[in-house]
């Protein structure tokens, strides 16, 4: 029973097709939890986390307090709904305790993502397909995520693994993942998940190896980089350049106007559309948008200095918690799950850049819930490394 909600709680993040399904599992893993907390031991989720989590939803609760907005209030609340599968995951894993239920949990949901856009462009013709979702760019954003996760579990169990075949066939999930983004013509999704893998071996190199070996690392890892984007530009100009980029950078500058006029609480979280169209919107702007396509643009026009600097401060500190603990860790099965987030935390900050980010329900759900799983393995394996010590001494 354990397992079976572990493995809803975390599919119905990663395909969100049905809020049902996701508000079923959500609560059948609360009951859970309610049911064992006081028959098994639980480590408490780490302060620092509560402390990163309370900073974010605070600030963006203040300043829309501060303009007393109704609307913003409720949109800033629902930040606290969407982080809650961060403590339920976290939890749940451990009374779980099966490292198999995340792979087959990613691995389906990922199968199940891709297969929908390689239908929508091979049978419908779709130029840019998104499968399940509304958009290409929704599809790639959960892919941001998704994506460097099921391919970590996978190699994660080809690591652990004797059963050579079954790991094979998981590859197939992650193969045609990689082949729906590139459908899906993301440009920020491709160069979120393609980015982010290589500061991963960046973080990881200079984590673990030694200096001659990190320089070597790094100087291949920006000649792979390089060679990638003159390649793809070259052979696919139509993904680099489109009519509609440089209206991206009008609404950096009209999020930057809204600003300056709302320094400190911005115009409101829910206001952003109503005041770029009303009131910011540049002469040579020509679409109508409901957002900036940039995520800090969205924060700091939205909820001003006090909840951009929270949404920094959120970041910074995951950023420096996968980053202590990825050179601190000496399992190896633990540093895949490491990487796992610390890609997908670089490829949808990056991808946020430029298109939709963790202001998106779906995708900070499964943030959140990626967090959850990464923080409770952590958690886990220092128990054991502090059992052990408590037998050595003994």
């Amino acid at each position: 029973m354990m397992n079976f909600i572990l493995f809803l709680l975390l599919f119905s993040l990663a395909v969100p097709i049905f809020n049902i399904v996701n508000s079923t599992a959500m609560i059948l893993g609360i009951v859970l939890l309610l049911l064992k907390f006081k028959k098994v031991k639980l480590t408490n989720v780490p302060t620092m986390f509560f402390i990163l989590i309370c900073c974010f939803i605070s600030t963006l609760l203040l300043s829309s307090f501060a303009i007393n907005d109704k609307d913003s209030i409720n949109y800033a609340v629902k930040f606290l709904y969407w982080m809650l599968p961060f403590f339920v995951v976290f939890y749940n894993i451990q009374l779980c305790n099966n490292d198999k239920i995340p792979l087959y949990s990613f691995a389906l949901s990922l199968f199940i993502s891709a297969i929908a856009v390689i239908y929508q462009h091979y049978f419908f013709d779709k130029f840019r397909p998104g499968g399940l979702y509304f958009q290409p760019n929704q599809f790639a954003s959960m892919m941001d995520i998704l994506l460097p996760f099921a391919t970590m579990l996978v190699l994660k169990n080809l690591y652990k693994s004797k059963n050579k075949f079954f790991v094979i066939i998981s590859f197939v999930p992650v193969f045609l993942g990689f082949y729906a983004l590139f459908l899906s013509g993301s440009r920020g999704g491709l160069l979120g998940v393609f980015l982010g893998f290589l500061l991963c071996v960046v973080c990881y190199a200079l984590c673990n190896l030694k200096l001659t070996n990190f320089f070597l690392t790094l100087s291949s890892v920006i000649i792979l980089f390089v060679g990638t984007v003159f390649i793809a530009y070259d052979s696919m100009p139509d993904l680099f350049q489109r009519r509609y980029d440089a209206e991206r950078l009008l609404l950096i500058e009209s999020s930057y106007n809204m600003w300056i006029d709302h320094k400190l609480f911005g115009v409101g979280l829910s206001n952003w559309e109503e005041e770029y169209n009303d009131k910011y919107k540049l002469p040579q702007a020509k679409e109508k948008l409901d957002m900036p396509h940039n995520i800090l643009a969205f924060f700091f026009s939205t909820s001003g200095l006090i909840g951009g600097i929270g949404y920094i401060i959120f970041i910074i500190g995951i950023f420096l918690f996968l980053i202590k603990n990825l050179h601190k860790c000496k399992n190896k099965q633990i540093i895949f799950i490491i990487l796992a987030m610390l890609w997908g935390f670089f490829a949808i900050n990056i991808h946020g850049m430029v298109d939709v980010g963790l202001n998106n329900k779906f995708v900070m759900r499964l943030f959140s819930g990626g967090l959850g799983l990464t923080a409770a393995y952590l958690c886990l394996e220092e128990q054991k490394e502090d059992c052990a010590n408590d037998r050595n001494k003994g």
